[in-house]
């Protein structure tokens, strides 16, 4: 099952190298309407909060290297 689904996803990427048209024309043709920038700066920013992996990446990440007697509101020095 691991080498059909590899096999597939080299297909799909050689299909996509091997077709004509750009970017814009296939969008188009899916029927996805164009977005404002702020609209899709929404939908991004929705995404990001709403995924719980960014909050666990730093609560792992950044303890390591704060230091909790120090104070953040003088800044660094």
């Amino acid at each position: 099952m691991k080498w059909l689904g590899a096999a597939y996803l080299a297909y799909v990427g050689i299909r996509l190298l091997t077709s004509r048209g750009s970017l814009e024309v296939a969008v188009a043709q899916g029927g996805a309407a164009y977005d404002r920038n702020a609209s899709i700066f929404a939908k991004s920013f929705l995404t990001a909060v709403t995924n719980p992996k960014g909050y666990l990446f730093f609560s792992a990440f950044l303890p390591q290297f704060l230091d909790p007697s120090a104070s953040f509101a003088k800044g660094a020095r």
